[in-house]
Parts: structure tokens; sequence; C-alpha cells
């Protein structure tokens, strides 16, 4: 099962469903189960529901993200980066730049918690 490893200040809102996309550089599929973690601490099961490419960069020092090719809107990324757990697209950029550099070309994954049960169901089939 993949995992998607996140750092401790995210860990609450993962667990509690609250935070459900990340951009990550490897791909996973649509309805794959992926193991969410924080250090070796498992913090959930997420499904897989959607798989979007995403790309930051700068055009003339402005932030630009785009999802499969479209251009979001400044109000769009700044909605964008509270859903990938930051308070606005400053933090988010700061933060992807501080491990990544820009221009960053990865994929953006959402997944919905799927209880215990259901995970270890899924593994056994």
């Amino acid at each position: 099962m993949p995992k998607i490893n996140f750092y401790p200040r995210f860990a609450p809102v993962v667990q509690s469903g609250q935070l459900t996309q990340a951009i990550r550089l490897r791909s996973v599929l649509p309805g794959e189960l992926v193991e969410l973690l924080c250090d070796k601490r498992a913090l959930g099961t997420g499904r897989v529901t959607m798989v979007r490419d995403v790309a930051i960069s700068y055009r003339n020092y402005v932030p630009v993200i785009r999802l499969d090719g479209v251009v979001l809107s400044t109000k769009g990324m700044e909605e964008f980066s509270r859903k990938c757990g930051f308070p606005d697209l400053d933090a988010l950029i700061d933060f992807h730049s501080e491990f990544f550099a820009l221009p960053l070309r990865g994929r953006l994954v959402m997944w919905k918690l799927v209880k215990a049960e259901e995970a270890v169901h899924a593994d056994q089939a």
C-alpha cells in the first residue's frame, strides 16, 4: 500500500478527516488505498478519490498554480492552499520551496478516510 507521510503539524487534521488532499511527486491510482502516516505513526487509511496534475511556478514574480493545465485564479490558489492544510498561498509556496526547486510538478492526491475494518478487508481481497 502506498504511503503518504505528513509533518507533525498536519497530523491532527489528517487524522480527523479535515485534510483530504496532498501534493505528491509519485502518483497513485483512484480507488487505491493509501496509508497516511506522521513519522512512523499511522494516522489512518484513505481511499484515493481523484488524482490531478499540479504545477506550481512563478511568472514575473507572481505565483501560478495549474491543475490539469488550467491556471487557477488568485482566489482559487488561496482556496487550493487552504485545502492542502496551509493558511494561505504564501505558506504553501514557502513550504514546498524548502524541499523542491520551483517549478514543482507533481500529483494532487485526494482521498476519503476509510474505517479500519474496511482497510483490512480491502487488503485481504
